[in-house]
């Protein structure tokens, strides 16, 4: 729990009551005008919500192409007949987001330490990190996915797995694993500052 300088708890970030949250979060933008006004502002929040779909979904529904729509998007057969294979799929993309994020939060605290590293020996360690991270945070994820599942099996090398299952893994965890890595640098160098703070106090 944060103090503050009077040695008190710092009432919760985004709570009533409390403090507004940092300038660049969502909530702040979104959430804001609903603290202040309190249960009147939510209801009205809820109403206008509620208003404005069903506003949107009369204007779509009543329009003149709406039928060829329907027909091609949300035809209730096909979805039936389709809906098993769906789930089956869609298991095994829970499975793969599973077991890819525990490789992310490995392979992600190892580059933000390597960011984080200081001294001027570590400087090919923290390029290497820092490179990485710009490059896949650049390339679209359809092209890894893509270079990844069928360019890796169809160099067809002895050795190299060729299941859609590993190398979709192998794709998520090179894409997702600059997320979490940010979050890691912040909270490593927040940690230095506060110990550099607790050592200049002293």
């Amino acid at each position: 729990m944060a103090l503050t300088p009077q040695g008190e708890p710092e009432p919760a970030t985004g709570l009533p009551g409390g403090p507004p949250p940092p300038e660049g979060s969502r909530n702040s933008r979104i959430l804001a005008p609903l603290r202040t006004e309190g249960a009147r502002g939510v209801a009205v929040a809820v109403g206008s919500t509620v208003v404005f779909i069903t506003v949107l979904v009369v204007v779509v529904v009543n329009s003149s192409g709406w039928p060829q729509i329907r027909e091609a998007f949300f035809d209730g057969e096909i979805f039936a007949e389709a809906f098993p294979k769906i789930l089956v799929k869609f298991w095994r993309n829970v499975f793969i987001f599973t077991v890819a994020e525990v490789f992310v939060l490995i392979f992600a605290m190892v580059i933000a330490v390597m960011r984080s590293l200081s001294g001027p020996v570590f400087t090919p360690l923290r390029v290497l990190a820092a490179g990485y991270t710009d490059l896949f945070r650049a390339v679209p994820t359809i092209l890894v996915i893509a270079l990844l599942g069928f360019g890796a099996p169809a160099l067809q090398i002895k050795g190299v797995p060729r299941s859609d299952v590993f190398w979709a893994i192998v794709a998520l965890v090179y894409v997702v694993i600059t997320i979490p890595q940010a979050r890691f640098v912040d909270w490593l160098v927040a940690r230095d500052r506060r110990r550099r703070q607790a050592g200049a106090a002293l």
